[in-house]
C-alpha cells in the first residue's frame, strides 16, 4: 500500500489517505504548466441516487502521489466511465506517473512525457444511499460509494459534484479539503 500525502497549501496541514497505489484520490494541484488549481465551490452536490451522473470519460490534472515519505511523484488519473446497471456504474481507471520527484510544498509538475502509463484497471462505483453532508471547505451533500477496482478489496468512499456535474470529487471521507484534486468531464 502507498499512501497519499496531500498538502493544504493555505495551512501546511497533511491530509493522508491510505490507498492502494493507482488510486482514484488525490490531492493537489499543479505548477505553472498545468490546468488551473481544481479549486472546491462553495457547495457541492450528490448525484440525488442517479449514478448515470458518473458516465463519461474524467480526467484529473497533475497531483502529487508520495512515493515513500519523503518523495512523491506527479501523476494524472483518467476514469473512462462506460456502463450504467441500476445504481452501479463501471468502467476503467488509468493512471500516468510522470516520475519528478517533488518534495513537500513543491507542486506537482506534469509535462512532457509520462514515464509509466498503468494498463486500464477494471473500476465499478455502487452508489450506497443515503447521501452524507460534505463538510470541510464545502457544504452540501456527496454519495457514499463503495468501489470495487481490479485486483483490490472493496473501499468505501465519498463523492460530490458541482452543481452542473461537470467536476468531481472523491476521497475516503465526506471532509473535502480546499485544494482536493478535482475530476473534470470530458
Amino acid at each position: 500500500m502507498k499512501s497519499f500525502n496531500c498538502m493544504h497549501a493555505a495551512t501546511g496541514t497533511f491530509v493522508i489517505a491510505a490507498i492502494a497505489a493507482s488510486m482514484l484520490t488525490a490531492c493537489g494541484g499543479g505548477g505553472d504548466d498545468d490546468a488551473p488549481p481544481p479549486g472546491l465551490p462553495a457547495t457541492v452536490v450528490d448525484s440525488h441516487g442517479d449514478a448515470s451522473k458518473y458516465l463519461g470519460t474524467w480526467n484529473m490534472g497533475c497531483a502529487a502521489a508520495s512515493v515513500n515519505d519523503l518523495m512523491q511523484h506527479s501523476i494524472t488519473q483518467t476514469l473512462h466511465i462506460t456502463s450504467l446497471n441500476g445504481s452501479t456504474v463501471t468502467g476503467t481507471l488509468t493512471v500516468q506517473d510522470y516520475g519528478r520527484l517533488i518534495y513537500d510544498g513543491q507542486p506537482a509538475r506534469c509535462t512532457g512525457s509520462p514515464q509509466s502509463t498503468t494498463q486500464p484497471e477494471n473500476t465499478t462505483l455502487t452508489l450506497q444511499p443515503p447521501a452524507v453532508a460534505a463538510t470541510g471547505a464545502t457544504q452540501g451533500m456527496a454519495d457514499q460509494v463503495t468501489m470495487t477496482r481490479q485486483g483490490h478489496a472493496a473501499q468505501t468512499y465519498y463523492a460530490a459534484f458541482n452543481t452542473a456535474y461537470t467536476k468531481f470529487w472523491i476521497k475516503d471521507s465526506p471532509s473535502f479539503p480546499e485544494n482536493w484534486a478535482t475530476f473534470v468531464k470530458q
